[in-house]
């Protein structure tokens, strides 16, 4: 006897639901459904909350490492800062011996008695040859730039006694390269000896000229020492010499070579720590990177460059400069091409000069990296156990999903034969749509499911009409490998506005209305189709949308709808090819006896709004913003057969592309001149 019930006039779903509650199936899938959702869950709670837990300690002992890195740097800063204080005391303490005795000198010569013969330098003020006279002295040099009348021989002789405070003090002190005294009618006692260069006037100095005008102790930013050839970087304590009615007498000079003052600096830090001093304009004084090039001798322009143009174009590290110039102490952290590293710095209260003291982050967070480490194995063994459990879970249901399926499946042979027939329609029609026949379309003849599935299907093709129309109408703008990517994965794509970093390109032809104005209109635009169609299917290689068409212009950008991380050199490589096809092109026109055309290329990188622009009845999927503008700036700027790019775009390429740079421009609608680039080639 055949089983009635199949024939019974109900739709499919409630045969197959009467068939599954029959087989109390349903109950099993919500136990199992809820049994493995709650597992899931729960593995995935133990597995964030142990990830929460590594970052709570990483970070609280980042903090700590930080702060501990912070004292330690600064009580080293704090520390050199006093060293070098103490050093600056003593040169300035050795200074102002120099000039009580001087005063001493001047005030009183008498008591000093006399000094034995030395030879004595004398250069006239017209600018004859130096020659010696013999004059008591008990220096090693001496030098006058006047004529020798009775005043500047009673100076000479006056400072003849110099020698007496100079030799001790240079003995005393191997860090002093040289001390001297100058005077207001041109005398120069040096010690220890050197040769001076025949036009040295002590008084136009700006060590002398300034401690006259402070009337104290001070110390001059770094110069090239003028006794010894330009070969050595020094700087200068000078203390004023001024009588006891307050006329000044001359200036005690001391100087010490920038090299020592490096070994102070540079003493007692770490293996992975350096040290460095800028004075009060923030100019270096000392730094590890601050030297000559090989076989090449000191410079104005090497010891006047801002500390940063040696550390880095860092924000953080500016503002830790001005503190440092303010005669702060502190620490703070900044990042250049080598990581980010700390640094702490402390005033030299004797001058108004700043220490710096410097570390890679890297080594501070060398243990927490093994701790992070430590944490994210422990966090992937949770995470394999749980995922362990739920498998074996799932192992018991698909077992148990199997026996009842074997079972399920004997009945379903016998229900599938009310359903074959309408299927079989399904299945032959659906062949015909894989095969590209989109207009075949199948009949619904009844209202149960089958019929809604009939409709869904006649549905389904309709779609697949429009999608291929989208397809071969966005192909036109994209890639077809871009477009047939944007149909697959709408989800990946938002046409809506967004702010988003695009690489824009505009090109043009240069000399086009001319060009349009001299040949007739049909060669206007076979010449100009040929072009375009070439342009186009080099921006369709490398992924570009084309955004529009402006006569003889081309507006591209990268990096929208879908994402490229190499935007930037897709759009440069894209313009590379469109160069050389175009020479390509030139060759071929010039064979044919045809006119040429040349283009200038315009590229940038910068955030924009990029989405469907328009009203109701036409649309627009395009780029608004500054960076647009900028980008059609600097197409205008471009020669011909020329690319220019951005700083911006050159950062993003630039270990790809061979670029030169160019002299700021000015562009129109923009305010500041634009740094730019002149694409040569590809490394």
């Amino acid at each position: 006897m055949k089983l009635k019930l199949f024939n019974f006039p109900f739709g499919i779903m409630p045969k197959v639901l009467i068939i599954l509650l029959a087989l109390s199936l349903i109950p099993l899938m919500i136990v199992g459904y809820s049994t493995i959702r709650d597992t899931i869950r729960l593995g995935k709670k133990i597995v964030m909350d142990n990830r929460d837990l590594g970052v709570f300690v990483s970070k609280n002992s980042a903090q700590a490492l930080e702060n501990q890195a912070g004292i330690y740097l600064q009580q080293m800063a704090n520390d050199k800062a006093k060293q070098i204080n103490m050093f600056f005391e003593d040169i300035q303490k050795s200074a102002m011996i120099a000039v009580d005795f001087t005063k001493g000198v001047f005030s009183d010569p008498a008591k000093f008695g006399r000094i034995e013969t030395f030879p004595w330098t004398y250069t006239a003020r017209d600018g004859e040859m130096s020659k010696d006279i013999t004059i008591d002295s008990s220096l090693e040099t001496g030098y006058t730039y006047v004529d020798l009348n009775d005043a500047v021989s009673e100076t000479i002789r006056k400072t003849e006694f110099l020698g007496l405070v100079f030799k001790p003090i240079a003995a005393r002190s191997t860090e002093i390269n040289f001390i001297y005294f100058g005077t207001e009618d041109g005398v120069f006692r040096l010690c220890p000896r050197d040769e001076m260069p025949l036009n040295f006037d002590p008084r136009l100095r700006p060590w002398y000229r300034s401690a006259l005008e402070r009337r104290k102790v001070s110390w001059s930013e770094p110069y090239i020492d003028a006794a010894e050839d330009q070969v050595n970087l020094i700087v200068t304590c000078s203390a004023p010499v001024f009588s006891d009615n307050g006329r000044p007498i001359g200036v005690i000079g001391i100087d010490v070579k920038i090299d020592t003052l490096k070994d102070i600096v540079s003493s007692l830090v770490g293996e992975d720590s350096y040290a460095f001093l800028i004075g009060g304009l923030g100019l270096t004084i000392v730094h590890p990177n601050l030297k000559p090039a090989s076989g090449a001798q000191w410079t104005d322009d090497i010891f006047k460059q801002p500390i940063a143009s040696l550390e880095t174009s860092d924000p953080q590290f500016r503002v830790i400069v001005d503190k440092m110039v303010s005669g702060e102490s502190g620490y703070g952290k900044y990042s250049d091409d080598k990581g980010e590293k700390y640094i702490a710095y402390a005033p030299i209260e004797s001058t108004n000069w700043s220490i710096g003291v410097g570390t890679s982050a890297k080594k501070i967070i060398q243990p927490l990296l093994a701790s992070r480490e430590k944490i994210r194995s422990e966090v992937i063994k949770t995470g394999d156990m749980v995922r362990l459990q739920v498998k074996n879970f799932w192992k018991n249901v698909i077992i148990i999903c199997i026996i009842l399926t074997l079972f399920i499946s004997i009945v379903a042979i016998l229900l599938s034969r009310s359903i074959t027939k309408p299927i079989y329609v399904l299945s032959n029609a659906a062949k015909l749509i894989g095969e590209g026949h989109l207009d075949k379309l199948v009949e619904v003849r009844s209202k149960d499911e089958i019929g809604v599935l009939s409709e869904a299907f006649n549905k389904m093709v309709q779609g697949l009409k429009e999608r291929e129309m989208i397809t071969k109408t966005f192909g036109k703008y994209v890639s077809p490998e871009v477009a047939d990517m944007i149909l697959k994965n709408p989800e990946k794509v938002s046409l809506k506005g967004a702010r988003k970093e695009l690489t824009i390109l505009f090109s043009d032809i240069r000399g086009f209305t001319q060009l349009a104005d001299s040949i007739e209109p049909e060669n206007l635009v076979a010449l100009l189709n040929e072009y375009l169609s070439e342009m186009t299917k080099i921006i369709m290689k490398y992924k570009g949308t084309i955004d529009k068409f402006i006569g003889d212009a081309i507006m591209v950008f990268w990096g929208d709808p879908i994402y490229y991380e190499d935007h930037a050199v897709k759009a440069v490589r894209a313009s590379l090819e469109m160069k050389e096809s175009l020479r390509l092109l030139q060759k071929k026109w010039f064979e044919e006896g045809q006119r040429s055309l040349s283009m200038g290329i315009g590229i940038n990188t910068g955030y924009v709004t990029v989405g469907n622009m328009g009203s109701d009845v036409r649309m627009d999927y395009t780029v608004l913003g500054s960076n647009v503008n900028l980008a059609s700036r600097i197409n205008a700027k471009a020669g011909s057969d020329q690319i220019l790019i951005t700083s911006r775009t050159y950062g993003l390429v630039k270990d790809v592309v061979e670029a030169k740079k160019l002299d700021p421009v000015e562009l129109k609608g923009i305010k500041d001149p634009v740094e730019v680039y002149e694409v040569v080639g590809l490394k």
